[in-house]
């Protein structure tokens, strides 16, 4: 995990982060209506980003490139 700017970020005990993350200044990884956040392999949330009980991924295929 690599935190950009340490400011105003929040992050749940109960999400469940891939490698390589990233994350920047007042971004929110938080429970919403009991379902905690699942972020998948390479994923950088950047600068007031908010993920409230969802999933996300990056679909990027390297091998494609």
């Amino acid at each position: 995990m690599v935190i950009w700017h340490l400011n105003g970020i929040i992050i749940n005990s109960n999400s469940t982060i891939g490698k390589n993350f990233s994350i920047s200044a007042f971004c929110v990884v938080g429970e919403n209506k009991n379902k905690n956040p699942q972020i998948g392999n390479d994923v950088e949330l950047m600068l007031g980003a908010k993920v409230l009980g969802a999933s996300i991924s990056n679909n990027y295929n390297k091998k494609d490139s």
